[in-house]
């Protein structure tokens, strides 16, 4: 199953994996006819596509299918979704459950079918799994024109809950200096993939090791830590985004002393792939965007193109210097939106704000993401809507340029996150009237008036030494 762009979107964060206190194993109720796996090893983060054609060898319907997986692979999940194909496509819903196997070191997704499947019925489930921090840089260091080598470890055969009768694993690369670490068996090679299998006859739980080293002339580029933050202005009509990105490139690290701008600059000038540091980020951003601004530790950084297009805006970026393997870079971000595209009147004095989760760029994992959400100044009967975050949401207050009381500020933190979720949204309703608009306009005139009033009246005061003449 392909990561689409559709509503299915079931992304489930794994943060933490509880290992279960009871164990407990899957009933064998179920047979995999088919079991195929398919990894993309060419992005920044692990892609896997799972169709599994399930077939009832029970004595009654079954509507549920435990998808396991171990429970080391678990906690670097930052996205599963799955969707059922029986006659009609169908999306599944997903659940973690905290009981696992310790005797298989397994942990167990709870798939909930569309409709019970009767006993000899067949079904097909399509599931989707990225995976964060599975590359090793193999070497760990090198100059900056080495090839960029990684290993990619997982297991030969499926990791399943029930017997399968026949798997089939790919794995896709770039086609550059791959080979199987693990075994003399040589798998096909068809273009840039590898194909292993087809296995017969493959018990629960069975496990085997791989090991793939393989190039990736591409940058890898992760961001340990992203703060997003929304400013939301009745005021002024304007949603206002501002973004601290601290960067990363998990990649090869460089050798000490080695760095030369001047060989990278020749190298860059030719077309060569092997040249893998970050230089060039684009970032999407929401149709009619405007005032972008690029900062980082440093200062202003003018080396940015935005273009506005009414289907989208993209930001540009360049950075100070190129992002090796090992590098960091900090940097901030920030734009204006009309509120009009964000919110709309749903009662009196109520309002519904639709937010995008993330914007960022493409093929991108996050360690951390903070997001705050500021409401205006005398915001009330807050309600949220959001896909879950990896811990409770909490509501703070946030002073900014002459406000009172402060603003309170929604507060969401997410582990583990990639790009995809971009597909995902925020919804936040509140209660603000006209008298909480006017309220701030009125206590600033009302303290103007105060000053300018006592102003004069010290100003009448005399306050000299000596009389004045009449």
């Amino acid at each position: 199953m392909k990561f689409s762009n559709s509503p299915l979107f079931l992304g489930l964060t794994v943060s933490t994996l509880v290992n279960g206190i009871l164990a407990f194993k899957p009933p064998q109720v179920f047979e995999n006819s088919k079991f195929v796996r398919s990894f993309d090893l060419t992005g920044s983060y692990v892609k896997e596509s799972i169709a599994i054609e399930v077939k009832n060898i029970g004595d009654k319907p079954e509507s549920v299918y435990y998808y396991a997986v171990p429970q080391g692979q678990a906690e670097s999940i930052a996205v599963i979704e799955g969707r059922e194909d029986k006659g009609r496509v169908a999306a599944v819903n997903l659940d973690l459950i905290e009981e696992g196997d310790d005797e298989t070191g397994a942990s167990f997704y709870k798939v909930e079918l569309s409709s019970p499947l009767k006993p000899e019925e067949t079904t097909t489930l399509q599931l989707g799994v990225a995976y964060t921090n599975r590359y090793v840089p193999t070497p760990e260091f090198g100059t900056q024109f080495d090839s960029q080598l990684f290993v990619f470890e997982d297991s030969r055969y499926a990791f399943s809950a029930y017997p399968s009768a026949e798997q089939v694993l790919n794995i896709g690369t770039y086609g550059l200096q791959i080979s199987d670490l693990s075994s003399n068996e040589d798998p096909t090679i068809e273009g840039t993939t590898l194909k292993y299998g087809p296995f017969e006859d493959v018990a629960p739980y069975a496990s085997e090791e791989l090991q793939i080293k393989f190039e990736n002339p591409k940058p890898l580029l992760k961001a340990t830590k992203l703060q997003r933050d929304i400013w939301i202005s009745h005021w002024g009509s304007t949603a206002s985004f501002e973004e601290f990105y601290q960067m990363h490139n998990p990649g090869t690290k460089l050798k000490d002393n080695s760095f030369s701008r001047l060989d990278y600059a020749r190298r860059t000038n030719s077309y060569n792939l092997n040249v893998a540091a970050t230089r060039n980020i684009d970032i999407k951003l929401p149709p009619y965007a405007r005032e972008p601004y690029y900062t980082d530790l440093v200062g202003n950084v003018s080396t940015s193109n935005f273009r506005q297009e009414s289907t989208g805006s993209l930001l540009q970026l360049r950075s100070r210097y190129p992002i090796f393997g090992g590098w960091n870079y900090n940097f901030t971000i920030g734009w204006n939106v009309d509120l009009k595209f964000f919110s709309r009147v749903v009662g009196e004095d109520r309002y519904l704000l639709k937010l995008p989760l993330l914007e960022g760029p493409e093929d991108i994992s996050y360690d951390e993401v903070v997001i705050n959400i500021i409401l205006p100044e005398g915001s009330q009967d807050i309600d949220l809507s959001a896909m879950t975050p990896s811990v409770p949401e909490t509501i703070k207050v946030v002073k900014s340029y002459l406000d009172f009381f402060g603003r309170p500020t929604i507060q969401l933190r997410y582990d583990n996150v990639i790009d995809n979720y971009r597909r995902s949204e925020i919804f936040v309703s509140y209660t603000f009237t006209k008298q909480d608009a006017l309220k701030k306009p009125a206590i600033i005139s009302a303290v103007f008036v105060c000053f300018f009033s006592v102003f004069l009246f010290l100003a009448k005061i005399d306050i000299g030494i000596t009389p004045k003449k009449k």
